[in-house]
């Protein structure tokens, strides 16, 4: 499967924004900065998660966006579906686990080598 860029930014947002952990909004333009992600491109995919509700937003000088619900309760499977429609395949009921957006550790046992790209 290729990961488009959408769902790249998504993903990295969203991981951010489950570091930042739910006490203090990330403005737009420091997750912007911070992933180095286009403005307006994030401030479209910001907007499609909400829709989705996996954000919630709030406006004003100390505004800006959370996650809506704890990061171990969103799949990253429900991050693609809100920024690019349904996946193929219907992995959703076959019984295999989701992923999680949990932040990385360091030096974690458990952590999987990356895999090789597909062609």
């Amino acid at each position: 499967m290729r990961v488009t860029a959408r769902v790249d930014y998504a993903v990295r947002a969203m991981v951010q924004l489950a570091a930042a952990g739910t006490s203090e909004p990330v403005k737009a333009d420091s997750l912007a900065a911070t992933q180095e992600i286009p403005a307006k491109f994030l401030l479209e995919i910001l907007r499609q998660l909400k829709q989705h509700k996996l954000l919630v937003s709030r406006r004003g000088p100390d505004g800006g966006y959370t996650l809506a619900r704890p990061a171990a309760e969103i799949a990253v499977a429900d991050v693609i579906r809100a920024v690019e429609g349904p996946l193929a395949g219907g992995r959703r009921n076959s019984g295999a686990p989701k992923r999680r957006l949990r932040p990385a550790r360091r030096g974690c046992a458990a952590a999987s080598p990356p895999r090789p790209p597909t062609r």
